[in-house]
């Protein structure tokens, strides 16, 4: 049975730009290239691909005949980028794929961005990264570009797009330090609280108490929450991990979300209608969430260290959580679960840890078991050991 024209590749208007791309299978991998202003333009090509292929032509033979080509694309690294983007969509969170896109935002401001995609080197990349790491980027920031960079490339790979990912030479950054991340006091938490909007309050109280991430309390429904067994479920929806799970609430939580149920307006579906909200009404968004945080700072004033002012976002909140958690003495993976991190050793890395009052505990405590003092009887049968 012959193959249909179909089957055999598409063309696809370019993301963005004037112009079209074709996109054909041959030798087991799919091939994507720039094929000219017109759909007619793309169409033509496309047709002498599948005809010198099926004649008997070899992959590079014909990507040399009609593009002119000795190895490589002619794509650019800007034109690609929304093709990735487009095809990685259908398997990423939304948040993750906003991250991704904000990500290449940013990268494709640099000059490399405008290569083509064989023309983009290591050295380029790296300095680049010199450049980010000398204007304040922690290198932690720095692995996530790379990471995301990274992924393209292997993409564009399995395209033949590029012959090969340039990320792969560039040794990552250390994040050593990492664990050691900001957290508030318990009274620098009461006077964030305090000094917040009344209609910001709750996102606060119930952030604090359960350790959620921002994305998963604006998803919040009052289907995901129980005030009788006082408990709220993170639904996988909205779940970085897409994995749900269930939290206790506070005395603090339940009284802040049992209030809010009692005043606000009953919901027209308790399975989509978020619970927090704006002054207004709306539905809280992050970057309402970003500027009344500002503002909440801005008012607690001296009651929260001026070191710490200008570094109190969100996942400050999160990170208060299971440091307060640890330093009560909570077992690491109950900490984890809380948390809902996919790795109990992504929390031992950051929590185990998280007071310096724990190490000093724990050493007056193998002094009890080993008792050396000078005239103690565990000195004595030491000595006699």
């Amino acid at each position: 049975m012959s193959q249909s024209r179909r089957d055999f590749g598409q063309v696809k208007r370019r993301a963005g730009r004037p112009g079209y791309y074709v996109v054909f299978h041959a030798e087991g991998r799919e091939i994507m290239r720039n094929a000219g202003p017109t759909r007619a333009h793309a169409t033509r090509k496309l047709a002498a691909i599948e005809s010198l292929l099926a004649e008997g032509a070899g992959l590079d033979e014909t990507l040399g005949r009609i593009f002119n080509e000795v190895t490589g694309s002619t794509l650019t690294l800007r034109e690609a980028a929304p093709m990735f983007l487009e095809a990685v969509g259908p398997r990423l969170k939304p948040s993750t794929h906003k991250g991704h896109s904000d990500k290449f935002d940013f990268m494709l401001r640099e000059s490399w961005g405008g290569k083509n995609l064989s023309a983009v080197t290591s050295a380029d990349l790296e300095k680049w990264c010199d450049a980010r790491l000398k204007a304040g980027t922690s290198g932690a920031s720095m692995n996530r570009y790379l990471s995301v960079l990274s992924t393209f490339f292997k993409w564009a790979e399995r395209r033949s797009l590029v012959e090969g990912n340039p990320v792969r030479r560039i040794p990552r950054f250390s994040e050593a330090g990492r664990e050691r991340q900001l957290y508030l006091e318990p009274a620098e938490v009461r006077a964030l609280v305090n000094a917040a909007e009344d209609w910001f309050k709750p996102f606060l109280v119930v952030a604090v108490s359960t350790g959620a991430r921002r994305g998963e309390l604006l998803g919040l429904t009052w289907g995901a929450v129980d005030l009788s067994r006082r408990s709220l479920v993170i639904v996988a929806k909205t779940a970085k991990t897409s994995r749900a799970r269930e939290i206790p609430l506070t005395p603090d939580a339940h009284a802040v979300l049992s209030n809010l149920r009692a005043t606000s307006p009953a919901p027209l579906d308790e399975t989509t209608s978020p619970i927090l909200r704006q002054r207004d009404g709306r539905p809280l968004t992050g970057e309402a969430v970003k500027r009344a945080l500002k503002r909440a700072v801005r008012g607690a004033g001296d009651a929260i260290p001026a070191e710490k002012r200008g570094h109190i976002g969100t996942h400050v909140l999160r990170h208060t959580t299971g440091t307060l958690l640890a330093m009560k003495g909570t077992p690491i993976l109950d900490i984890s679960r809380v948390l809902g991190h996919s790795d109990v050793r992504v929390t031992a890395r950051h929590y185990a840890h998280a007071h310096p009052s724990n190490a000093l505990r724990a050493i007056q405590g193998l002094s009890e078991v080993l008792n050396l003092s000078p005239g103690s009887d565990g000195a004595t049968e030491s000595k006699a050991v």
